[in-house]
């Protein structure tokens, strides 16, 4: 999988702050990945770090406060 796409006016079954934490950080070919408007992600993982072929990451109308250090 290359691009990833969840608007937070989506309806979804779970919720994809909880994705992000627990299934995206282990798809190491993403290139992009587009969270604008999940209100309810406040912080990305560490393991974000570990998306190495990452060039595009949206998060805006997110209420993240702080980036990993990765």
């Amino acid at each position: 999988m290359r691009f990833l796409s969840h608007r937070e006016n989506q309806n979804h079954e779970v919720p994809f702050y909880i994705l992000v934490y627990y299934s995206v950080c282990s798809l190491t070919q993403l290139e992009e990945l587009y969270l604008w408007g999940n209100n309810k992600l406040t912080t990305l993982p560490d393991r974000v770090g570990d998306l190495k072929s990452l060039k595009k990451l949206d998060v805006g109308w997110c209420n993240i406060t702080q980036l990993p250090d990765k």
